[in-house]
């Protein structure tokens, strides 16, 4: 039985391990686009203007993911949710105020440092 659990935990961190590689792939192909309008379907429209006025925080926010050995969950969460979310996320709906969007990263970004060992 101690094997199985020792299993299930290894699967369970290699699922987490590839989640994070996906989000911090996704964090700097947003990044990227964000510039290259010809590249964004119609319907994420203000994710062009809205993604390049935060591109630097973006790209910063996908290192200190990719090198955080346990980053904070919630805030794994809420920025991938920030990023897929077309109805909820200040990123793609334009009725929520871009300020929403640049507290939402400060606030992410505040909590992946925060969770770093020293």
């Amino acid at each position: 039985m101690k094997t199985r659990v020792g299993a299930l935990e290894r699967w369970h961190q290699h699922r987490v391990e590839r989640n994070r590689r996906a989000l911090v792939q996704l964090l700097r192909r947003t990044a990227d686009r964000a510039h290259d309008t010809a590249r964004l379907p119609h319907r994420r429209e203000a994710l062009h203007y809205r993604a390049a006025a935060v591109r630097t925080p973006l790209l910063e926010l996908a290192a200190i993911l990719e090198h955080a050995h346990d980053p904070d969950r919630a805030s794994v969460a809420e920025l991938r949710d920030l990023l897929s979310n077309d109805r909820d996320s200040p990123l793609y709906n334009a009725k929520i105020p871009a300020a929403e969007l640049d507290k939402a990263l400060q606030r992410i970004r505040a909590e992946l440092t925060s969770s770093r060992p020293a």
